[in-house]
């Protein structure tokens, strides 16, 4: 496999460009070639996923993990009538600057 990758500016009239702006945009959203076109190592599934997918679906299990495990506290219910902007933060962030 042979792989040449060149930086092109976008918005200009490159020969190919646009068709690989359609090719790019088809792709993000689900629409990708048969398998057949595929070069071999693509053709594997499951496809390998990117750390920063893998990071990120890390934190959705934690979080929701986390979200399950606090709503069984007993201090939960005088939290949950807190306004949730308060535990953001950006609030947090806000309120550490304030002098005591």
């Amino acid at each position: 496999l042979r792989l040449t990758i060149r930086w092109t500016p976008g918005h200009s009239d490159v020969e190919g460009n646009e068709y690989a702006d359609r090719q790019a945009k088809d792709a993000a959203t689900g629409n990708s070639s048969p398998t057949n076109r595929l070069p071999q190592v693509l053709r594997r599934k499951p496809l390998p996923f990117s750390k920063s997918a893998l990071k990120q679906e890390h934190q959705a299990k934690l979080k929701s993990l986390w979200e399950a495990e606090w709503s069984k506290s007993p201090r939960y219910a005088k939290f949950a009538s807190l306004d949730k902007k308060l535990l953001s933060g950006s609030f947090r962030k806000l309120a550490k600057t304030l002098t005591r």
